[in-house]
């Protein structure tokens, strides 16, 4: 289950930044207003029609299209300075909300994509009111309530001038919302003044050509912003939690260990996200890439934090890569690397999104790159399972070579790749080229195309690393098998093993259920090991063997393990193990997230 559990929450159920909604919560539904009809643009967001004659200050209720606004005990209309006054010089109409459940809505029928609401909201000027308060809540829901979309909250203090505030969120099914502005509390005399209200369409780009984070211009290196947009990246900070923030930083306002110049982008504190959209044409393998640190220690705050990075269908809700990446304090900046399979066009958002963290601490992202790679293979074999392909020097290791159709991932100065016989060693008599995980996070993986149910066999060779002259690493470390459905479902297969150092190869084989026909991706995940020890792979197979063997019937994929080797020294669970993992099932379209602009 996805560690980002409230902004996804009827997309996946399971993502959690906080891109409108708040961690651990999924907030109610309040349609207090229900739209007669929709349009496919906002008009009349300032309040402007119909033009109030000059003495008129205040008309509750009124007939202004497209919007419809509360009445009775908790009123709703359109006001001018004579009616509810604002601080500050204001001309023109606007419109109020007052008292608890007031509210104004508007129908609006939207298609696939990224989209943002901005509006100002004031707080009344008058010697009653001074020092309260309202809370506003903004929800963007479907028209049938089905689908809650996005809810942010706002304390509107009385008194306060206009001021601007923005709401993400991403639309993933065509069809009618309503944007709706709802008083949910309210000291006696407050009222809550709201002008301005737009909803835009946002761009979605078809690569990141601001990966640096250089735009807007910092004025100086100990600057720092906090954008609720620098295109092509959206910022989103929760406005619950005050003392966290996304935003750009100059080298010298955080400090990172080592050489660093320029701007970078940064994750403060829990609950921050920044993302981009992506317009993805072509369908086939994709490089996402980046450089990721810690904060260095100053003022009495570090880097200590852990975020996660989503690449996200908006039209399935299907997500492409799920990954955490740990940061501690004073940790210098380094390569992410990722490949990654779209089997569709279509528009993605990826995310990065800050879930654990102490007050204040931050991770830092920079140079982040998103580039076509290649148009992938999937087919019903495995070819180049024994990596001969590229063909490298036995003396040489290769990190991430182009090596069809497996791909490689992993966090430098480590990751996944070949190596020639010679140089990641293995115990015992060996010739020719293999793969390897190194350190933490490696992973290989590779496309498979599934035409027909029934049993398959699964085979592959596993080995620790031998310490070898001028190479010292060994080859202690953990990895995972896992089968994932390209279609959303996820199969986490329940066989983990474990490789000490110097550990010749051994043959393993697993017996695998499928009962559903498609596209999956064979993954050989390393998440535990010491430094720069390295698991070895070869020889991998994947064979039908016939009609399903097992006498269950159910609905998702199984595994069972066949392996001739002791499960107590080779594997953290015994042998055979069936698992029948986790399928997480998208549901619905909703994304994202608030910002308060500052």
């Amino acid at each position: 289950m996805s560690h980002l559990q409230t902004l996804y929450v009827f997309v996946l159920l399971t993502i959690r930044v906080s891109w409108g909604l708040r961690f651990g919560e999924v907030p109610t539904m309040i349609n207090l207003l229900q739209p007669t009809s929709c349009a496919g643009t906002l008009t009349n967001g300032d309040f402007s029609t119909p033009s109030l004659p000059p003495a008129t200050a205040i008309v509750y209720d009124p007939e202004v299209s497209p919007w419809i606004f509360t009445n009775g005990s908790s009123p709703s209309g359109i006001t001018t300075p004579q009616g509810f006054l604002v601080n500050g010089t204001k001309f023109g109409q606007y419109a109020f909300m007052e008292g608890q459940n007031s509210a104004i809505a508007v129908c609006l029928d939207s298609i696939i994509g990224i989209y943002s609401v901005a509006w100002k909201n004031a707080g009344v000027l008058s010697e009653n009111s001074l020092g309260e308060s309202s809370t506003l809540m903004v929800q963007v829901t479907s028209s049938d309530e089905t689908m809650l979309v996005a809810n942010a909250n706002y304390t509107v203090t009385m008194g306060s001038p206009f001021q601007m505030q923005t709401l993400y969120l991403a639309i993933s099914t065509p069809g009618s919302y309503i944007l709706s502005f709802t008083i949910v509390s309210a000291s006696e005399n407050a009222v809550t003044l709201i002008d301005d209200v737009t909803w835009t369409l946002e761009p979605c780009v078809e690569r990141i050509s601001d990966g640096g984070f250089s735009l807007p211009v910092l004025e100086s290196n100990q600057e720092v912003v906090f954008p609720t947009n620098a295109l092509p990246w959206i910022f989103v900070s929760d406005p619950g939690i005050p003392a966290s923030r996304a935003g750009i930083s100059g080298w010298d306002y955080f400090a990172v260990n080592g050489t660093a110049s320029g701007q970078f982008a940064f994750l403060q504190g829990f609950g921050v996200t920044i993302g981009v959209c992506l317009n993805v044409t072509i369908p086939g393998i994709y490089g996402l890439n980046w450089l990721s640190a810690g904060r260095d220690q100053s003022q009495d705050q570090g880097g200590d934090a852990t975020y996660e990075v989503q690449v996200i269908s908006l039209a399935s809700g299907n997500i492409a890569l799920n990954r955490e990446v740990q940061e501690s304090t004073g940790m210098p900046f380094r390569n992410v690397d990722n490949n990654i399979t779209l089997l569709a066009a279509g528009l993605y958002v990826v995310l990065f999104g800050q879930i654990q963290a102490t007050a204040g601490n931050i991770s830092l992202i920079d140079d982040v790159s998103w580039q076509f790679v290649s148009a992938g293979i999937c087919q019903p074999i495995i070819s180049n399972g024994d990596f001969i392909l590229p063909a490298i020097p036995s003396s040489q290791v290769v990190y991430s070579p182009d090596a069809t159709p497996w791909m490689f991932s992993g966090t430098s100065p480590y990751g996944a790749g070949i190596s020639g016989s010679d140089r990641f060693v293995v115990n015992g008599t060996t010739t020719g080229q293999w793969a390897f995980l190194q350190g933490i996070d490696a992973s290989i993986s590779c496309c498979i195309v599934i035409p027909l149910t029934g049993t398959y066999q699964l085979k592959w060779r596993s080995a620790g690393r031998s310490p070898s002259i001028g190479f010292e690493g060994g080859g202690f470390g953990t990895y995972s098998i896992q089968l994932r459905s390209q279609d959303g479902s996820h199969l986490t297969v329940g066989l983990n093993y474990t490789e000490t150092t110097s550990s010749p190869f051994r043959d393993l084989s697993a017996l695998v259920d499928i009962k559903e026909t498609g596209t999956y991706t064979l993954i050989f995940h390393q998440f535990a090991s010491i430094g720069d020890n390295s698991t070895i792979i070869d020889d991998v197979t994947w064979t039908f063997i016939g009609p399903l063997i097992s006498s269950e019937s159910t609905s998702k994929p199984s595994i069972s393990d066949v392996s001739t080797f002791s499960s107590s020294s080779q594997s953290t669970s015994d042998s055979p193990v069936t698992s029948e993992g986790t399928i997480l099932r998208p549901i619905a379209p909703i994304l994202f997230l608030s910002h308060f602009l500052v």
